[in-house]
């Protein structure tokens, strides 16, 4: 390119810009922004095609003098975005890119050439077609198209806090050995005064052996080797995702698991929530009321004098597990000048237990549920510990693909008796049962 046609390429360049400012107004809709995007990505396209400029028949390095119209392309491009993005046009996925190519007479003429060769190429090119189209890619504004992380167990946000898996006591079990244990299941206590020559009460019980199941939870994410050498810190984002995905995986069966071939949850296995014997009446209750009766219930049963409370150990309570809800609830309580009752979380001590917040209990307009707990009568064992590995599946080595695979084995042990040291409610409803 001679110096005189650079310069009329600039010229015209710098005029296009102008041009899309002026038309860049706030009441542009979205068909004009889209043929603004358009003229951007034609006027990059022109730019980056430009190398070198003779002057006196010398080649002239040039990029100093198309850096300023390409950031100011830039620039304007990712206003239209974000503009086209408020609109809810966003930007076509690489499937529909792919999907476009594939619909394109280009490519049905591209592909009916090769044929016309009797070539192996067919293949490769249709296959190479087919795992595009049923990946799960995704392509974001300005950002590189990279495989999407498909992570069971995880809604949204893997970095949420873990605080049962943080709290509750592990055990590590070695390979080839297994976790056996003994359960009560019948009781009768008949302790009492004989007569003279009569006889003694009996008391009995039965009890039951079992071994401990084994559950494995986990995820495998793909990766293209391309973009684990291309993208900045690619192998440690996906190991941070994998880790900690599965580890609200795990967080979330603790908690609240069905027990039904599947991890029993600490929440699900609890007593629900009830009045305690004897106990008086609260007048407007409030959650640090409700808290210390579900404390207090866990101590008695819920009905100690009643012969069908099986509870008759007794345990106490260390833990409460409340929703972030109930949390900013009770911390912006104010005494009756307005003084805050409870500065934060951390400091909340309501009949000495350690308050914490879960993001796996229910919270809604009409539900606010709780955990009040002896943390130290369930036991997670595990048989493999939380292990990150790498690998192939099936073909990935041939497409350049790695396998991150994320898994743990094992169980949450709360034996039969034990789970009335686990008591559960819903503070919508449970100030009702204490206040009469």
């Amino acid at each position: 390119m001679t110096e005189q046609e650079f310069k009329s390429l600039i010229e015209k360049a710098e005029n296009n810009l102008a041009d899309v400012k002026k038309s860049l107004g706030d009441k542009a809709g979205a068909d004009q922004l889209k043929t603004i995007q358009d003229t951007l990505t034609s006027l990059q396209d022109k730019m980056s095609g430009i190398e070198n400029v003779k002057v006196n028949d010398k080649d002239v390095p040039i990029s100093q003098y198309v850096k300023n119209i390409q950031e100011q392309a830039n620039k304007i491009e990712k206003d239209v975005k974000a503009r086209l993005f408020d609109m809810g046009h966003k930007e076509k996925t690489l499937n529909g890119k792919v999907l476009d190519m594939l619909k394109s007479d280009d490519w049905k003429s591209h592909i009916k050439q090769i044929q016309t060769e009797k070539t192996g190429k067919v293949f490769i090119l249709e296959k190479a077609a087919n795992d595009l189209l049923t990946s799960d890619w995704t392509a974001d504004t300005g950002a590189v198209g990279l495989p999407q992380l498909r992570l069971p167990g995880v809604t949204a946000h893997p970095w949420k806090a873990t605080p049962f898996y943080a709290l509750v006591p592990k055990r590590t079990v070695g390979w080839e050995h297994q976790v056996s244990y003994t359960e009560e299941l019948t009781r009768s206590d008949a302790a009492a005064t004989k007569a003279e020559g009569s006889q003694y009460e009996q008391s009995g019980a039965t009890w039951i052996s079992k071994v401990l199941s084994w559950y494995d939870v986990g995820h495998i994410a793909k990766v293209s080797r391309e973009d684990l050498e291309d993208v900045e810190l690619m192998n440690q984002i996906i190991n941070d995702l994998l880790y900690n995905g599965l580890l609200r995986a795990l967080e979330v069966k603790l908690v609240s698991g069905s027990g039904s071939s599947d991890i029993g949850g600490a929440y699900t296995l609890a007593k629900t929530f009830a009045k305690v014997l004897g106990t008086k009446p609260v007048s407007n209750p409030s959650m640090r009321d409700i808290i210390g009766h579900a404390g207090l219930m866990v101590k008695k049963g819920y009905n100690a004098a009643a012969a069908n409370d099986t509870n008759k150990t007794g345990y106490r309570a260390n833990l409460a597990m409340i929703t972030p809800t109930a949390a900013y609830n009770i911390t912006t309580e104010k005494d009756e000048i307005g003084r805050p009752l409870v500065d934060n979380l951390d400091m909340y001590r309501p009949y000495g237990l350690t308050v914490v917040e879960s993001e796996d209990l229910t919270e809604s307009t009409s539900s606010n549920t709780f955990l009040v707990c002896d943390v130290n009568k369930a036991m997670l064992y595990l048989k493999r510990n939380l292990i990150l590995e790498t690998g192939y599946d099936g073909n990935d080595f041939s497409y350049g693909f790695r396998t991150i695979r994320a898994s743990v084995r094992g169980n949450l042990l709360i034996k039969n008796l034990e789970t009335y040291a686990f008591a559960k409610g819903d503070f919508e409803t449970a100030g009702g049962l204490i206040s009469v």
